[in-house]
């Protein structure tokens, strides 16, 4: 089987076995500078394992002697009440002479096959063109914006950031701790902690994981080689590799951004030592655009595609294990498990197209948590509730902590008692410390 030959039947294996994009790009050697600069400014913060490896992060060849192709593959946790202004009308576009009629849970025009990876990406669709539905102001602003597919026109920026967002006098530096609801500024106490959209539902490195080790051995029967696998956790940069092989590019936030599908896409790779016909490497289309950039609660985004982990709430509240430093807590306004500002203002998440993957559905229980019950979970319950889930990534203490730290003051009588405890009882100095700050803001 020649390499076009092969490319075409990983590709249908890889969409048989639920993904929604797939692409192939050449193993080559990455080019080294951005990730040695990011690491020697101290961006990956208390990321010690992203200093190991870095060889194997760079060149596939050393993940797998004589890599000659990697297959990169992405499903879509963009569910409908995961979308930003996911109720909003829906919006008739243009694209040459195919109407498609775009909302929420709309399929594209010609039936439910999936939206295809470097495939697509090399069409380059047109503008959108039609009429769009009345919304607010800001998103309306940003649906405009979209109209060019290089979000490079003259917008009046509309004044988006934690300074511009409509919050409540009592949550501004000025009037002291904060008291503004969960997001957007929403004034009162909130009974619920936000988390971010992907982890809402089960964990997505099992789900997608089990799909390309099955697919892992399909691809061995169809064309032979050695195949190695990655989501996530191996030495493999999978967004470096998703925009050589089509499926989008980098945009200014860090993320993959799809020009169909958006940025709400979950990643993985297959390496092999099989030569595989290559997609063009997908272009960047972010223009002049920086909503992201100007959004980001704690100015983590420091330059285009460069995010400060120090900075970033992300890894504030999931990935480490110390206090959350208090401009970090206070500008969180309740994201108690990653933050998805970035993602909610870009352009091009407006109305993604592709189904999103059903495995991945959020769980009502899961995508709000209420401050009251975190504060009461100890590590047998904590297990019980979130076994399988995003949410042991950061394990009953640094969800606890990540509670108390961001949670809007003040507690309510029961959250008290309960941080009371916390503060004289809890193994964790860290959760002690947290919950003695919560007490007394």
């Amino acid at each position: 089987m020649n390499a076009g030959d092969a490319a075409i039947e990983i590709k249908r294996l890889s969409r048989e076995r639920g993904f929604l994009l797939v692409g192939i790009a050449r193993a080559e050697k990455l080019p080294s500078a951005p990730l040695e600069r990011w690491l020697a400014q101290g961006m990956h913060a208390s990321m010690r394992w992203m200093e190991s490896r870095v060889d194997e992060r760079l060149d596939p060849t050393r993940y797998l002697r004589g890599a000659r192709s990697v297959v990169a593959v992405a499903v879509s946790y963009a569910h409908p009440d995961s979308n930003p202004e996911s109720t909003e009308p829906e919006i008739h576009s243009c694209r040459g002479t195919e109407t498609v009629k775009r909302g929420p849970s709309a399929r594209r025009a010609g039936g439910d096959s999936p939206v295809t990876g470097g495939d697509v990406a090399q069409r380059q669709r047109g503008a959108a063109c039609g009429e769009q539905a009345p919304g607010s102001a800001l998103f309306g602003a940003l649906r405009r914006h979209r109209t060019s597919p290089l979000c490079d026109r003259a917008l009046p920026a509309p004044p988006i950031g934690p300074a511009a967002l409509p919050t409540c006098a009592a949550s501004t530096e000025a009037a002291g701790p904060r008291s503004a609801g969960v997001g957007n500024g929403n004034c009162g106490f909130p009974a619920e902690l936000n988390v971010a959209r992907y982890a809402r539902g089960r964990d997505y490195h099992n789900v997608i994981l089990k799909r390309l080790r099955k697919l892992r051995v399909d691809c061995e029967r169809a064309v032979g080689g050695h195949w190695r696998t990655s989501v996530d956790t191996a030495p493999v940069m999978e967004k470096a590799w998703a925009e050589r092989a089509g499926l989008g590019w980098i945009g200014k936030n860090g993320c993959l951004i799809h020009p169909e599908c958006g940025s709400l896409l979950l990643l993985g790779t297959l390496i092999t030592d099989v030569e595989l016909a290559a997609d063009k490497p997908g272009v960047n289309r972010c223009g002049s655009c920086r909503l992201c950039i100007d959004a980001c609660p704690t100015a983590a985004i420091v330059e285009p595609g460069v995010v400060d982990a120090r900075r970033c709430l992300s890894f504030h509240t999931i990935e480490s294990r110390a206090a959350i430093p208090l401009p970090i807590a206070r500008a969180a306004e309740g994201r108690v498990f990653g933050c998805d500002t970035c993602q909610d203002v870009c352009p091009w998440n407006r109305s993604p197209e592709g189904d999103p993957d059903a495995a991945l559905a959020p769980r009502p229980a899961q995508s709000a948590l209420n401050v009251e019950d975190v504060l009461a979970l100890d590590a047998e319950s904590f297990t019980a509730r979130y076994i399988g889930t995003p949410l042991m990534r950061a394990g009953r203490n640094g969800l606890v902590r990540a509670a108390l730290a961001v949670a809007a003051r003040p507690l309510s009588e029961k959250a008290r008692v309960l941080a009371e405890q916390l503060a004289e009882n809890d193994p964790s100095e860290v959760i002690r410390a947290h919950a003695r700050e919560a007490l007394g803001a």
